[in-house]
């Protein structure tokens, strides 16, 4: 069902009157440095050990589906698996900080995917204000 480097969304939740999506990119098997047997995804969370960026296990009962928004809109070149490897040690090593207007997990995720960060949610939300 999920390909390695696909963005994976998971169900709208909402947080004091907030609705938004979390998202991440499955990285299956591959083995990644950083990442345990167990782990699955790569995403931008809180904190963990120092680090903004980690891996982790699908959570499969936070309903998450294949949300490759800019297939379509994207050059083709952005990348290939190598790259997307490249990105991930990237990001793991530089340890970013959470910033809800310019680097969110979907910031993280398109970056991963496709070279960019793009956060569609940041830029639909900020238009309904």
């Amino acid at each position: 069902q999920f390909q390695f480097g696909d963005i994976i969304s998971y169900k709208t939740k909402c947080k004091a009157g907030i609705t938004y999506k979390h998202f991440a990119v499955y990285v299956g098997d591959v083995n990644i440095c950083g990442k345990n047997a167990e782990h699955n995804i790569y995403e931008l969370a809180k904190k963990y050990h120092g680090k903004s960026c980690k891996f982790a296990k699908l959570k499969m009962n936070e309903e998450p589906e294949v949300n490759n928004f800019l297939d379509d809109y994207t050059d083709p070149l952005t990348g290939d698996d190598k790259d997307i490897i490249k990105r991930i040690t990237e990001t793991y090593q530089s340890s970013t900080i959470y910033g809800f207007l310019h680097n969110n997990c979907e910031h993280i995720a398109t970056y991963v995917r496709y070279g960019v960060r793009v956060a569609v949610q940041v830029r639909n939300r900020l238009h309904s204000f």
